[in-house]
This record gives C-alpha cells, structure tokens and sequence, in this order.
C-alpha cells in the first residue's frame, strides 16, 4: 500500500525546511496508524543524505533531523530513501497540492497499486466481517 500526504507549512525559511519537516510529519502519521514497516521517499537527495548520516546537518535543521533520528531509531524497520521528482508524478501532484491548501489542514491519502486490489479488497471485507464492534 502506497500513503501519500500532504500538509502546509507556515513560516519555514526554505524548501528544504519544509520538506524535513513533511518527512518527520510523515513518519509520525505512519507511527500512529500502527505500520511497523515503512519506506519514506523524499524528492531530496540532500535531505536524504543528512538523515541517512552520508553528509553533514546543517545546523539550521538539526532540530528537526534529530526528531527524525530518535523517531527512526525507535523504528528499525523505517528508512528514508531518496526518490527523484522527475520520475514521480505523484510526488510533483502531492506537492502542488500543498500549495492550494486554504486551511493547512494535513491530508493523508492511501493508494492501493492495481495489482494488489483484488487481495487488499478481500482482506479488507475478511477484517469488516470479523470485525465485532
């Protein structure tokens, strides 16, 4: 299953900013909803790099890669992965998005790939019928 999110920020210097601060939004959101194994993406190779430790913080974002850290050592099966816009549509759609937002309310999205519909769907009914409320 594929998530995708979207969420304004207010009040961030620069791009790089916000997407650190998209990613550690991120990894909370999946940490809450339970998943156990995550890979994130992230459209910047720089932002990658840091969180990865392949190259230094920059002390402007310290703060925020070292929630991420913590976070990520709470979770070994997490790992941030860079992925290039150019190859990403929905990256690109995802983030012109967050530029319409009126109310900076966060959106968080689940995508299902084709493939995997008739067997999400079946489970998904197997979990509604056990389910006993």
């Amino acid at each position: 299953m594929l998530w995708a999110g979207v969420r304004g920020f207010q009040r961030l210097g620069s791009r790089i900013e916000v997407v650190a601060e998209g990613v550690k939004w991120e990894i909370h959101s999946m940490r809450r909803l339970g998943y156990k194994q995550v890979i994130y993406e992230t459209d910047s190779l720089f932002l990658a790099k840091m969180i990865n430790g392949h190259t230094e913080v920059w002390p402007k974002l310290q703060p925020i890669i070292q929630e991420i850290h913590h976070t990520l050592s709470e979770n070994p099966h997490y790992k941030i992965v860079f992925y290039s816009r150019d190859g990403n549509m929905a990256a690109y759609r995802i983030a012109k998005e967050a530029f319409s937002l009126q109310n900076h309310l966060p959106k968080l999205y689940y995508i299902v790939p084709d493939w995997l519909k008739p067997v999400f769907e079946t489970d998904r009914s197997d979990v509604n019928q056990n389910f006993v409320g």
